[in-house]
């Protein structure tokens, strides 16, 4: 399985957004122009629709180990 990089750099890269969608997003749409809000919406919901459960679960397991990261790093860098 797919393991997902980048370490949490401070406790606010700890968000699944932060450390995978965004990027994910950013590469998808990298140089896409869109018309109107609504349009953004509707792709960005389209992308994520197209995400594997397994894919999901991974995103969310990492993200405990990066909560735990940071409470055994007392909220310091990591």
């Amino acid at each position: 399985m797919k393991k997902f990089t980048n370490l949490p750099y401070s406790p606010g890269d700890l968000a699944p957004s932060d450390f995978y969608f965004f990027g994910k997003l950013k590469d998808k749409f990298e140089g896409t122009r869109f018309e109107n809000d609504e349009e953004l919406e509707d792709a960005i919901k389209e992308e994520f629709s197209k995400i594997q459960k397994e894919e999901l679960k991974q995103v969310f397991e990492e993200w405990i180990d990066r909560l735990q990261r940071c409470i055994s790093n007392g909220g310091e860098y990591i």
